[in-house]
């Protein structure tokens, strides 16, 4: 049997975090993107084996008003 890799974005919690459940349930493999790595973390308890957290780095609030100084400097 193959197993499908799948990604889900937006998986910390709610629809997100039901589809990527379902998907592990059903034996495939999942990456899933959350804004955060504890709430996503505690999403999936189960077939961990199986998943992939990443949590981009512009989702660290400290990191985005870093970027978004410099985006709006004046030149």
């Amino acid at each position: 049997m193959t197993h499908k890799t799948w990604l889900i974005t937006g998986a910390g919690r709610g629809l997100g975090a039901q589809l990527a459940q379902t998907v592990l349930a059903a034996g495939d493999n999942v990456v899933v993107t959350a804004r955060d790595s504890e709430a996503a973390r505690a999403a999936f308890t189960a077939h961990t084996d199986r998943l992939s957290i990443y949590v981009p780095f512009m989702a660290r609030p400290s990191l985005q008003l870093k970027v978004s100084a410099l985006t709006w400097r004046a030149i």
